[in-house]
């Protein structure tokens, strides 16, 4: 009976100090007193994220491709990040619109590794986009390996060595947003697995895409 009695205090007390704290982070922290504050002792640097879609041309026939990318703009004409995408190859059993590049449904092609992009000129509105990415390329299906389940459980893969150079343009949408347009020519690795060789992952590829770009402060 004691403990239950102490349990409506206790429970006071915690809504008492919920309330003093957002009086004191209503303040602007920035200005509170740090051992490290002192003139010219910061870190700054400027991030970037991406998402792009567009089209890829594998064994000669036009297949989707979406992709992201992330990573830190050292100079205004220099970013150095990562970069992830997909191109689907054939369809799966819940999704039918006629992909039938590889010779397995669910078949996919994900590409990752580094890039490196140059936008010379960058105080213009409109300036040229040049990219360099270096990475692999997973070429693989996916396997339903419990029928009693519904979906798929795995991704049965092989990883080949994959490389992209793509030229465009970048439009500044505004100083944190910038559109680009862009055509690449990849250059990848294959054994036919899938029915696929290097010549037919090699290929073709045209892209649109948005980076958002923002300043990070530590100080």
């Amino acid at each position: 009976m004691r403990s239950s009695s102490s349990f409506p205090a206790f429970a006071m007390l915690l809504i008492a100090l919920f309330f003093l704290g957002e009086q004191a982070l209503a303040e602007d922290f920035s200005d509170a007193k740090t051992l490290s504050r002192s003139p010219g002792l910061s870190l700054e640097f400027i991030q970037y994220a991406g998402f792009s879609g567009g089209v890829a041309l594998v064994d000669g026939a036009p297949v989707p491709l979406v992709g992201a990318q992330s990573g830190i703009q050292f100079l205004p004409w220099l970013a150095v990040g990562g970069f992830f995408s997909m191109e689907v190859l054939s369809d799966t059993s819940a999704c039918r619109v006629g992909l039938s590049v590889a010779d397995r449904d669910g078949a996919a092609a994900i590409r990752s590794g580094t890039e490196l992009i140059l936008t010379p000129l960058p105080g213009r509105i409109l300036h040229p986009y040049a990219s360099l990415a270096l990475g692999g390329v997973s070429l693989g299906y996916l396997v339903d390996a419990d029928p009693t389940v519904e979906g798929y459980e795995a991704f049965e893969s092989r990883r080949y060595f994959s490389a992209t150079l793509a030229a465009g343009a970048e439009l500044n949408l505004s100083r944190h947003l910038r559109l680009a347009g862009r055509a690449a020519w990849r250059l990848s690795d294959g054994d036919g697995f899938l029915g696929l060789d290097a010549s037919d992952l090699s290929g073709f590829e045209a892209s649109l895409g948005l980076r958002v770009l923002w300043r990070t402060v530590f100080d």
